[in-house]
Order: C-alpha cells, then structure tokens, then sequence
C-alpha cells in the first residue's frame, strides 16, 4: 500500500487567532508583531498584497501601516498555542495518525485509512464538490481523498474558527506542495488532491513552484541551484542523483526522491523527545544593572522549569548568556555566557534560578546596557531515567517534586503567577514591549470575551 499524506496547514494562522475573536478584522489588512513589537512576523493576504514582506521591521513600513490602515497587534502567544491545540484536538477526529509539525502545522497519514474513506466518501455527479474541480479538469477533486480533506476543513472552522489549506499527496514534500498551490489559487477552494495523479500531470504543477519554495531548500541553497540553472520544483526533480548528492548531500538527494513520488521522509505520529530547551526573551528596555539583569534571567528560569515539569524532562546543563545591543554602533559592546552541570539533572525551579544567578554575578560587568539574556537547558531526559547517585539526597527530591507540583497546580489553576518566586521581581520595568497585545480570551476568566445584548 502506498503512502498518502494530508497537510493541514492554518491560514495566516496569528492573524486568523486574532480575528476568530474579533470580527471586524475579517477583509481587513491585519500583522502581528514579534517581541518587544519588533518585527512583522504573520501577515493577513491584505497585506501581503501592499508588498510588505515577512521580517520586515515595523518602523520602517510605518507610512504604509498607516496610509493603509493596517491593524497592528503584539504577539500573544498564549491565545495562539491554545488555538493551536484546538485545532490538533480536532484533528484528532479524524485519525490518530498525527504528526504535529509545528504550531500551524499537522501531517495526517492517509494509508491504513484508505479503503474506509474511498468507502465513506463516494462522488455524487449531483454533488456541488464537482464545481471545484480543476479549470483543465484534470484534478480529480471529486476523488474520496479530496471530499475528506474538505469534511477536516469545514469541521476545524467551525470548531475553531480558523480557517486551514488541505494538500494531499503521496510524499510529505508533495503534499507541502499541493498545500503552497492552494494557497494561491482560489479555484481551489482549500483542498488539492494530486495523489491519483501521473507524473506529467504532477510536473505541470512542480513547474509552478519556485525551487526556495520547496520544503527542504533553505534561502542559502536556493541561490547556488538557480546559478546552475535550476528555478522551480520540477527542474530539481530530474536533477541527477550523484551531482545532488556532492552538493545538497543526503537531504536534498531525500528532497528530489520526494519530488518524485518516492516517499523518503518518515511519518513521525510520536514526537520525539526534546533535548534543548530555551527561554530567552530581548528586553523592552536596555537593562543596566545587576539587580535588573538578575531579575530577567530569574523569570527565565522559572519559565523553562515550568515547560520541562510540564514535559515530565530533567536538564543536567545549563548555559546563560547576556549580550548588549549588537545593532547600535554608538554602545559599548559584550557578550559573555557561561555553563553549568548540574550535582543531579533537575527541573526543580529554585535550583535553576540560584544557578542562573551565580552565574550572572560571574559574568556581569558594570557599564554596559544589556539587550537580551536567556538560559538554554541541555541533553534533556525523561525524569524516570535519573541516574541514581550513591551521595545523592533523593528524599529531598522528592518533597522537592511534591513542592514543584502544588505550586503548578495553584497557578495552573488561579492564573500563572498566583505564586511568584521574589528572585523575579514584582514590576518588572525591564520586560519585553507587548503594546498592543489582544486578551487571552481562552485562558484566562478575566480576559473572556464579552457579549454586549
């Protein structure tokens, strides 16, 4: 039985969040912002269409955002992971077969469920579906895989509000093809079907694909295949294996066998486990002095705790690092960091932030204003394959665990930071600018939506 793969993918999806919560936005030019209000990271097709490209600052298409109108908003990361998780929740429906590729993103492997959706969803002649066929009428949008994809499709906008693209294909790459040209054409309506079809059929459509839009073709790469004269997807397909693999190596060799319909790429429904975790955050405000800078790097690890008790992980390393303003000319620059192993591998947050501290008191040096800091957590492991230590308290571990828990579950349940950990600081001036960030109305009680009757 041959692969078949779905990418579901979520259309502008910070901007989609956004407007599932605020319907005067929908036609209307809508970005979203990264950190401290820096730089545009998710665009509506309004604004795409004024030419505004992604990782454009903001200040510098100041003129355009208002001659245009455009909605501005602060990233809210909060709202977007929850809707995120609404949306795979959904998938889950449909199949099991899940692989989470990112916050927008989900492959679904079609393979072991091809018979009962070839049986559930018969082509009606009569049915409305056939007018979505393709202009040449070469698609077969009438076929079962398409009718399924368009079922996920409407069940997630009206479960969740956002809308998503359906591209179907016998390869993961393929299929991220598939879901680019739904993307742009309309005609379309949200769901491409190309895995019935013949390899000149499917070259007609590679041909569309620019060769940096191919999944796997970094903006580096892209450059060097177009000097030696390869410009689109179907180009890269017919490139000779020995000549890829000397200059792409194994992974753009895995890339064209793709393009080709060989499936090289493995469904991966299990994530694997995480082994680097950062928490890192530039500051709203340079931040001169140690107490300041102490504060910063204590959130930190307060944050990166709570995310590795939530993954059932330990770190046994840990690296901070500071840095002034890269970017101005006029400062004094430096940068330093420094790592630690920790006595036994930990997730325990009053550990993290007495070593983030020390180490702060280490490298800090008076005189500098500092941009960022952040702690980045290695080798991570399950906290069930602790390696035992002969001259190891382990009792204190476990009251530490305990501890840890109820002080997650308080805050899970009365909103994060019911209990605060003082090494972190109660205003905190030298936070990250969030302007104009919309309400988490999923999250929190005291940010829910209203109805006004």
């Amino acid at each position: 039985m041959n692969d078949i793969f779905a990418l579901i993918d979520c259309n502008n999806f910070y901007v989609s969040c956004e407007r599932v919560f605020n319907p005067k936005l929908e036609n209307v030019p809508v970005a979203v912002l990264s950190n401290n209000d820096g730089v545009i990271i998710a665009r509506s097709n309004e604004v795409k269409k004024l030419g505004i490209k992604m990782g454009t600052p903001a200040f510098k298409c100041r003129d355009i955002i208002e001659k245009n109108n455009i909605k501005i908003f602060s990233s809210n990361y909060v709202l977007y992971g929850d809707m995120s998780s609404r949306v795979m929740m959904t998938l889950a429906q449909f199949t099991d077969d899940i692989e989470v590729y990112s916050i927008d993103e989900a492959f679904l492997s079609l393979k072991e469920r091809e018979d009962e959706i070839a049986q559930r969803f018969v082509f009606d002649e009569k049915n409305d579906e056939k007018k979505f066929k393709d202009r040449a009428g070469r698609i077969g949008m009438e076929t079962s895989f398409a009718l399924f994809g368009r079922e996920i499709r409407k069940t997630i906008k009206k479960w969740t509000g956002i809308p998503v693209s359906v591209g179907i294909a016998r390869t993961k790459t393929l299929s991220k093809i598939a879901n680019e040209l739904v993307k742009k054409d309309t005609e379309y309506n949200g769901v491409l079907d190309i895995s019935n079809l013949t390899d000149k059929q499917i070259d007609e459509y590679l041909e569309k694909i620019s060769i940096e839009d191919v999944w796997g073709i970094g903006f580096r790469t892209a450059p060097m295949l177009r000097a030696h004269g390869f410009y689109t997807a179907k180009d890269l397909k017919y490139v000779d294996d020995r000549w890829v693999r000397k200059l792409l190596h194994i992974t753009g060799l895995r890339t064209v066998h793709e393009l080709r319909g060989i499936s090289c790429i493995a469904f991966e429904n299990e994530r694997k486990p995480q082994q680097t975790l950062a928490s890192t955050r530039s500051f709203g405000r340079p931040i001169l002095s140690l107490k300041e800078l102490k504060e910063a790097v204590s959130t930190y690890a307060i944050q990166a705790a709570e995310r590795l008790r939530e993954q059932k992980l330990i770190a046994p390393f840990m690296n901070v690092f500071i840095h002034t303003n890269y970017f101005n000319e006029n400062q004094a620059r430096y940068n330093n960091s420094l790592g630690v192993q920790f006595s036994q591998p930990t997730n325990d947050t009053r550990v993290l932030i007495k070593e983030a501290c020390r180490i702060i008191d280490k490298i800090y040096k008076p005189g500098y204003l500092y941009k960022k800091a952040g702690i980045i957590l290695f080798n991570l492991m399950p906290e069930t394959q602790i390696q035992l230590n002969l001259f190891h308290a382990y009792e204190q571990d476990k009251k530490a665990a305990r501890l840890m828990k109820a002080v997650d579950k308080i805050n899970d349940q009365n909103g994060r930071n019911t209990i605060l950990f003082a090494a972190a600081g109660i205003k905190k001036p030298w936070k990250m600018n969030s302007r104009i960030v919309s309400k988490r109305y999923t999250t929190r009680w005291n940010e829910i939506i209203e109805a006004k009757i």
